[in-house]
């Protein structure tokens, strides 16, 4: 599981593990969580509906031969881990915190973003940041700043014990 802050590259790493994790003959697969709950009107939780969706998508995958997943999402409570954990009973859950400096991720979101989703992402950062850290105080945590994408991508599979 990817966690972090704005703009730390938790799908753009998801995706290179995944790649990675192709390159090296196992089965792998990339879920952004955001995606299984971006509804409205939903009667549940967006962490109960998060939960639930992924509880299929990875049985889903499951019966299709994948058995590694790479999950990202900022959690920003811990009660949005344990409903990850609780969706995925078989599987071994390890979360990594993905982090880079503020200006580095200032710079991302100016990138990516226009109108008010930068103006909100810029406002939010600092907030989210602290809440994603307090989220998941056990998280191994990872830098993703000044580095090959493939050495972060790497290091998040050892950490996992993906690979040695």
């Amino acid at each position: 599981m990817l966690t972090g802050g704005l703009a730390t590259g938790k799908t753009t790493v998801a995706k290179e593990v995944v790649t990675i994790a192709s390159a090296l003959g196992l089965h792998a697969a990339a879920v952004d969580l955001d995606w299984l709950g971006w509804a409205t009107g939903a009667t549940v939780t967006l962490d109960d509906l998060i939960a639930s969706n992924l509880t299929a998508v990875a049985g889903n995958y499951a019966a299709a031969g994948v058995d590694h997943l790479v999950l990202a999402r900022a959690v920003v409570h811990p009660g949005g881990l344990r409903a990850v954990a609780r969706a995925l009973p078989a599987w071994e859950l390890t979360v990594v915190r993905l982090t880079a400096p503020r200006a580095a991720l200032e710079q991302r979101i100016r990138s990516r973003d226009y109108g008010s989703e930068l103006l909100e992402h810029l406002t939010d950062l600092d907030e989210m940041t602290e809440k994603v850290t307090a989220a998941a105080p056990g998280a191994h945590v990872v830098v993703n700043h000044g580095r090959e994408l493939g050495d972060v991508a790497n290091e998040v599979m050892r950490l996992a014990a993906w690979i040695p």
